[in-house]
């Protein structure tokens, strides 16, 4: 689930929409998480080394102080990762360009440039994190965003 180009989007603007943005202060509650984004935004925001392989003990850190925030204040994550082919194969067409846009990056991030690389088994930390913590998972066939839907309602 996501919007591309929206997070730079409010981060280009975010003096102009300053207004849109409020302190929250969410307690005693259930939250729908979208896994495969909160996953790459947890990493990025970590700052770890996306170009040489990953920094994956670190990463798992970064996961279980987020998860362990949100139980500290009473708050039931469910977390839901899309992406799942199955036999019909239906998100072929998505991968494959996404893997084409990963590969045309790879000569910048060699030599250290853009950083939105990201390290090939950050899901997969991320999940074997969440399974040790005993978050409620769950993995989509295709998309995850009528079952995010579904399950917030």
């Amino acid at each position: 689930m996501g919007v591309k180009g929206l997070w730079s989007l409010l981060e280009d603007y975010s003096q102009i929409y300053s207004e849109i943005y409020q302190d929250i202060h969410l307690r005693d509650s259930k939250l729908v998480v979208d896994g495969s984004n909160l996953a790459h935004l947890l990493y990025n925001m970590a700052n770890l080394d996306q170009n040489h392989g990953g920094e994956y003990l670190a990463f798992q850190g970064k996961v279980q102080a987020f998860f362990k925030a949100l139980d500290n204040c009473q708050i039931k994550a469910c977390v839901v990762i899309d992406g799942g082919s199955g036999p019909s194969d239906i998100k072929l067409n998505h991968r494959m360009d996404r893997q084409r846009t990963r590969v045309k990056r790879i000569p910048d991030a060699l030599k250290g440039g853009k950083r939105d690389f990201y390290a090939l088994f950050t899901t997969t930390v991320f999940e074997e994190t969440l399974n040790d913590m005993k978050v409620p998972l769950a993995r989509c066939f295709g998309e995850a965003d009528g079952q995010l839907t579904a399950l917030a309602r």
